[in-house]
């Protein structure tokens, strides 16, 4: 079974768009990645900021609920800390998945182009082979008296 260069076209078409999805995806986790990392460096500064705050509000404490107070929005800064760390690590791994999905969808379809060109090629091997081959025969019939 031969492969026709219109089959071969058709799945070039359709390999391109799933490159041009998969690129689309990897723009999109790298604006993901960039924003959660934007957003993880805010609140560490959020966290240092309220560490600050915090040594002068524990120096001004008059009472044991006010440092327990204190304690509890610490705690509530750290683990926002911890949870954009999270949420940076998850967008950077979607980012790592769609970069190798973009790499994969390149390479599918650099190889339905090679396959292209494989088959142009052989067809106008072919084509100059039996070109030749009528052109010999046309040749050597007209020597015949």
């Amino acid at each position: 079974m031969t492969l026709r260069p219109r089959t071969i076209r058709a799945a070039m078409i359709a390999r391109t768009s799933l490159r041009d999805a998969a690129a689309a995806a990897e723009a999109r986790a790298q604006s993901e990645d960039a924003a959660a990392r934007r957003a993880a460096e805010r609140t560490a500064a959020e966290l240092d900021q309220a560490i600050a705050r915090a040594s002068t509000r524990l120096a001004h404490s008059g009472s044991v609920a006010e440092l327990c107070r204190i304690a509890e929005e610490l705690d509530a800064d750290r683990a926002a800390v911890l949870d954009a760390g999270q949420v940076r690590a998850r967008a950077a791994a979607a980012l790592n998945r769609a970069i190798d999905d973009l790499r994969q969808r390149a390479r599918q379809l650099r190889t339905v182009e090679r396959a292209l060109d494989t088959l142009l090629d052989h067809r106008a091997v072919t084509a100059a082979r039996d070109e030749q081959r009528l052109t010999d025969d046309l040749g050597s019939r007209r020597r015949e008296p």
